[in-house]
């Protein structure tokens, strides 16, 4: 790029319209990758704790039926065991999934602090252009 070639209106110009469209490309991108991730987090949470929750319903019955009758079968120990360890992982995903929803939470944070100082960038540079503009209009006394 020739320095004397070009105006300077014509630099803050170029710049504006890199800035508008960085900050477009910036949010379809991380509106694609919060998509996917979802989609990919939701399909395995699902799964785990679609399982799990039928374990743990499946051998809550005879467990519960155990306990209220009386009848301690030696199936009894091996039905607690199932339906302790689903309820305790179904625990333990739901508390890794609240953690993951706060940091990218947190991550979603920093990226809409990223897109408002390019916003103001953007802002800065139209407000010259209009300045500059102004300026050329009004005759020289």
């Amino acid at each position: 790029m020739n320095g004397t070639s070009e105006k300077p209106e014509d630099i803050l110009q170029y710049e504006t319209d890199a800035l508008k469209e960085m900050r477009n490309r910036w949010v379809e991108l991380a509106e694609e990758r919060a998509r996917h991730t979802d989609l990919v987090r939701g399909t395995a949470l699902g799964l785990s704790l679609g399982i799990l929750g039928s374990l743990f319903v499946q051998f809550l019955y005879p467990v519960t039926e155990a306990l209220l009758l009386g009848e301690h079968k030696p199936a009894f120990v091996g039905n607690l065991i199932v339906c302790g360890t689903s309820l305790i992982l179904i625990a333990f995903i739901s508390v890794i999934l609240l953690r993951q929803l706060k940091r990218d939470q947190d991550k979603l944070e920093l990226s809409r602090k990223s897109v408002e100082v390019i916003d103001y960038a953007i802002k800065r540079r139209e407000y010259s252009l209009a300045q500059g503009k102004k300026e050329e209009g009004q005759p020289s006394i």
